[in-house]
């Protein structure tokens, strides 16, 4: 275990050192494969959305922007809890599940693979589809009336990025677990290719500021949602 994690924080060292840190890695952005949720039905009960993740999610403004957006736009109560942590991955979602489950959500937001995908401490893209599977089979049998939705996230760069040399193919099997099992996805991480990102937007490499999430996550979350509710919110 000493040689292998000595070996990826020499992989990680060395694209710290030779990759360019002022903007996301050089990848083709393809287009989304986004698949789209369910309808949402509202009635006087307020929507329950879960965010369920990584730092990606613990750290960063965008569940609570997406709550704030549906509650302006559609004039319909809306509560947001987390279950997130720093260093999450998808195994950890699998022994965390019980408190998704303990708050019934509507909705779950679902991301790990960008720790999945982690070198130290994540796990092969196998492991990492049964760990998933499993907390989507748990989901299903205690709570068939919440609406799983499976997220891609924004790419690593730099030290991080080197220790996340499979991250594409991470994010490239969520979207098709969720093909595979009918669930919605919202793919984001070609978004984040395409809209660029500067240093001074993501500095460590790995957790993107309020505001670039704001520029490339927000539209399409608050689409997703407004579409499956039926409504009409105006850009922005």
């Amino acid at each position: 275990m000493v040689f292998w994690g000595g070996l990826a924080a020499l992989a990680g060292l060395l694209a710290f050192l030779v990759l360019p840190r002022s903007v996301a890695p050089v990848v083709q952005a393809s287009a989304p494969r986004d698949r789209p949720l369910a309808p949402i039905l509202a009635d006087s009960a307020p929507l329950h959305i879960l965010a369920f993740g990584t730092s990606l999610t613990a750290r960063n403004h965008w569940p609570d922007r997406l709550a704030a957006t549906l509650r302006a736009c559609l004039e319909h109560p809306v509560t947001l809890n987390r279950v997130a942590a720093p260093g999450a991955n998808a195994l950890w979602g699998v022994q965390a599940v019980e408190r998704v489950i303990a708050q019934a959500p509507d909705v779950v937001l679902i991301e790990f693979a960008i720790n999945d995908a982690d070198l130290r401490d994540g796990v092969s893209l196998t492991q990492a589809k049964t760990h998933l599977e499993m907390i989507l089979t748990r989901l299903r049998t205690e709570l068939p009336q919440t609406q799983p939705v499976l997220l891609t996230m924004s790419p690593a760069t730099g030290l991080r990025g080197g220790l996340r040399p499979r991250l594409a193919a991470h994010y490239a099997q969520v979207t098709e677990i969720a093909a595979a099992q009918g669930l919605a996805a919202i793919d984001l991480y070609p978004r984040w290719l395409a809209a660029g990102l500067t240093r001074e937007e993501m500095p460590d490499g790995l957790h993107p500021t309020d505001a670039a999430t704001a520029r490339v996550v927000d539209p399409a979350l608050r689409a997703a949602f407004v579409t499956a509710m039926g409504a009409t919110c105006p850009a922005g």
